[in-house]
């Protein structure tokens, strides 16, 4: 089940312990927009994003962009050893990156022991297994679903203390060639979860969840039937006059 909203700090994953108390990499800051490495480009290091927002995208043989994965505090990226990067990698927002070199051989950094490395490979295999699965998930999802599923996974990343108001700061075409969505279709899709009352839109980069039962449902393609805020008729009367009463949301699916 989806749930982004409870934002309780959760435990450091071992590989972020790790490369926290052995002083491998350098920082570096880089502003919006700015790319960090491109697709094809030589692999000789890897990245832990310390503040801010990466994409990652590929682009396909049409011309089209894929947004591979939206990139977080903590998270490890560029982990293609001896080899060449298989996305190109771009700061959403202004970011701070921690960088490792690997070794001569294409290896982990000489200094870090054999446990800790399989520590790390260990915990890098299992986030590529999620990153699959979530990708596979949304694949099987309707457009309000995925734009639902969306949401949730960012306010948990973004979202305030109780998740009601989530700052989105990519664009929507970001988001269009992250879901596998045209443009048009993901504002479409944004209407209608406004007009529906289960989020509200302050702005073009912030999201207000007002009815957060009904995103989460829509996030787990359950079925919902949203609130009758004022129940002043009868389903049957409101069927027979040919209009919903006063105050009455409605129902979908």
């Amino acid at each position: 089940m989806l749930s982004g909203f409870d934002r309780t700090p959760s435990t450091p994953a071992p590989v972020d312990e790790l490369l926290s108390r052995y002083r491998l990499g350098s920082h570096c800051n880089l502003r919006a927009d700015a790319t960090i490495f491109k697709c094809g480009d030589p692999a000789p290091r890897f990245y832990r994003l310390i503040s801010g927002i990466v994409r990652g995208y590929a682009e396909l043989a049409d011309g089209r962009r894929q947004v591979t994965d939206f990139l977080f505090e903590g998270d490890l990226f560029g982990l293609q050893p001896a080899g060449s990067y298989s996305v190109t990698a771009e700061a959403v927002t202004n970011v701070t990156l921690a960088v490792y070199s690997f070794n001569a051989r294409g290896g982990m950094p000489s200094s870090v022991s054999l446990d800790v490395t399989r520590t790390f490979l260990d915990t890098v295999s299992a986030r590529l297994n999620e990153a699959r699965e979530r990708m596979m998930l949304l694949g099987r999802k309707t457009a309000e679903e995925r734009l639902a599923t969306f949401i949730v996974q960012l306010a948990a990343h973004t979202g305030s203390s109780d998740g009601t108001l989530v700052t989105v700061p990519m664009t929507r075409g970001d988001i269009a060639d992250y879901l596998g969505m045209t443009l048009e279709t993901v504002c479409r899709m944004f209407r209608a979860l406004r007009e529906k009352q289960i989020i509200a839109l302050p702005s073009a980069s912030e999201v207000r969840v007002l009815d957060r039962a009904a995103l989460e449902s829509l996030a787990n393609g359950e079925h919902y039937v949203a609130r009758t805020r004022f129940p002043t008729r009868s389903m049957a009367a409101r069927g027979a006059a040919g209009h919903a009463p006063r105050g009455y949301v409605g129902q979908w699916i």
